[in-house]
């Protein structure tokens, strides 16, 4: 029989090894690498904002055919407040598991070598106007309904890149568009070249957008200045890519921001009824005791 040695730990180094393992994603920003747009659509938390969801889909360079060396996409929960952003999801030109609580050991590149396909890279000019190509584009597309009384969807991002510390070069970026048309921020293009790039510790990014210091950009969409409350059918959508190459990576967390408070629908006479007649049979089972 082939028998293995194993070392022996003692109960306290053990001991210490599973509090560090135990603790540790319990405050910490935990990524789930998934290519589902239903999945990626729902921890954006949108039926709390107003939208009603008939279809999500996602174009990404792993559906392009790409070799999986890594997942651009995922959603998180940021149970240490990282950046100050609530749980959403996050999307990279490289691999969403790197961009967890942690050092910056260096600049991360996945380098997946897919050219954006035409559509992609008609949104990616909006943002960067270079004669360029634009390479490892992922794309979140969401069609929606807006229900009633609805004023406005608001956004939280965090954007990053590895192309910070290169200085003047190739610029990454990602925007936020709805029915084609990008959605404007307080800020600007959102750019891996954008001045207000700073290094914030927190996760492997080297540098993240963060105008007078707060890495938490907000993007309002007002329904009435984007005809959102016509009762037809939007299309929202969310795109981050690689310019030039697939070298050196950008990542972007996104939750989406309850402007009004969570839609809570009234109750029909109906449920009303059901609950009455729930609470009268309560009652007698109790009197039968």
């Amino acid at each position: 029989m082939l028998r293995c040695h194993v070392p022996k730990i003692r109960g306290a180094a053990l001991g210490a090894i599973l509090a560090f393992g135990l603790a540790l994603p319990a405050s910490a920003i935990q990524v789930t690498g998934t290519d589902d747009a239903d999945d990626l659509t729902a921890a954006l938390g949108l039926q709390n904002m107003g939208l009603i969801v008939s279809d999500a889909r996602l174009g990404s360079p792993l559906t392009q055919g790409a070799a999986a060396v890594g997942m651009p996409s995922g959603t998180f929960t940021n149970a240490s407040g990282t950046y100050g952003i609530e749980d959403g999801i996050v999307l990279s030109t490289g691999d969403v598991a790197h961009y967890a609580d942690g050092p910056s050991p260096g600049q991360e590149s996945t380098n997946y070598r897919q050219r954006a396909p035409a559509f992609r890279e008609r949104l990616a000019r909006r943002i960067v106007f270079d004669d360029q190509f634009f390479y490892d584009a992922t794309l979140l597309e969401i069609d929606f309904v807006l229900s009633p009384g609805i004023q406005a969807l608001g956004f939280s991002v965090v954007f990053g890149s590895e192309e910070w510390s290169l200085g003047e070069h190739l610029a990454d970026g990602f925007g936020i568009f709805l029915d084609g048309s990008r959605v404007s921020s307080d800020v600007g293009s959102i750019r891996s070249d954008h001045p207000d790039l700073t290094p914030i510790p927190g996760t492997e990014l080297d540098a993240v957008l963060a105008p007078g210091g707060d890495p938490v950009v907000h993007i309002d969409i007002e329904a009435e200045a984007y005809d959102l409350d016509d009762g037809e059918t939007h299309t929202l959508a969310f795109l981050i890519f690689d310019t030039g190459d697939g070298h050196y990576d950008s990542t972007v967390f996104v939750s989406g921001t309850p402007l009004g408070g969570p839609i809570t629908p009234e109750p029909t006479t109906g449920a009303l009824l059901g609950v009455a007649l729930a609470a009268l049979g309560a009652w007698r089972r109790r009197s039968r005791l």
